[in-house]
């Protein structure tokens, strides 16, 4: 009778002398010299890839950051902060910039610093630091008016129509957002009324993203856009159409959709009102 530990072997062995027969014909049809080079070039291949943590998870990866980080073309502070997991206060103040948040490409961010405190510290602009001299141009948002941003509550609004064909998850490596399906071209809308702090295409897993700043408190995402029709700086009304939808990377048309409270992800369906 054959058992199953019978079975893995047989199969074990089956696979072996594929892999004997596949490497002796090499052998027979590719010189020595070649055909070393070839699988020594295979094995170092393998070995030297690099499986990096989403852009989402990388706060819970503290080993993965790095302790700096250089500010390129078209990045904001607050898109930086978005990237490795922080909240944009928390960055600011580790790298003594104040609103409006101007940063300067070229220059160098620290992305390490004291265990943020739960209060809010307000800054003036005349106290803080500038960052480092760069050779590019520089980039800044707008600053709003932290009193009324911070007292005025957001309401929320679906920001787009159609099917979710997935949830948040707060385990790592799966889905920090919402991600709504429907039709290449349809509308994207501000899920709240808020500013642009972000419109590019500089974090790579998100494509075309636009994220605006509600409050304080909270940003939303909009990522995996055809078209972004709004610029930076730009204040925004509930409802407005900020994008188009476009494609993720396997090609199904959808919204990723992102709600972040004090620089951590949040699951939107706590927010978002019930569909009738």
């Amino acid at each position: 009778m054959e058992t199953g530990f019978t079975k893995q072997f047989s199969t074990r062995s089956v696979l072996f002398r594929c892999c004997e027969a596949v490497i002796n014909r090499l052998a027979r049809s590719i010189p020595w010299c070649q055909l070393r080079w070839l699988l020594l070039s295979l094995i170092l291949g393998a070995c030297s890839r690099e499986y990096l943590a989403p852009l989402a998870d990388r706060t819970e990866s503290p080993g993965w950051r790095p302790s700096q980080y250089q500010i390129r073309p078209g990045d904001t502070l607050y898109s930086i902060a978005w990237e490795f997991g922080f909240d944009y206060r928390t960055l600011a103040r580790w790298n003594n910039i104040g609103p409006p948040y101007k940063i300067l490409s070229g220059s160098w961010l620290r992305l390490t610093g004291s265990v943020p405190s739960t209060r809010t510290k307000r800054q003036s602009p005349a106290s803080s630091a500038q960052p480092a001299t760069g050779k590019t141009s520089t980039r800044q948002i707008a600053s709003t008016k932290q009193s009324t941003t911070t007292l005025r509550p957001v309401v929320w609004r679906w920001p787009t129509s159609g099917k979710i064909v997935e949830t948040f998850s707060p385990r790592l490596g799966e889905n920090r957002g919402l991600n709504i399906g429907g039709k290449a071209g349809q509308p994207i809308k501000a899920a709240g009324a808020g500013v642009v702090v972000y419109a590019g295409e500089g974090l790579k897993t998100y494509g075309k993203m636009v994220i605006i700043k509600h409050t304080d408190e909270f940003l939303s995402a909009y990522a995996h856009n055809q078209k972004m029709l709004v610029k930076e700086g730009t204040r925004v009304s509930a409802g407005q159409k900020i994008a188009t939808m476009g494609r993720d990377s396997s090609g199904t048309a959808l919204l990723h959709f992102e709600v972040r409270r004090n620089g951590k992800p949040t699951d939107p369906l706590k927010h978002l009102p019930p569909r009738s």
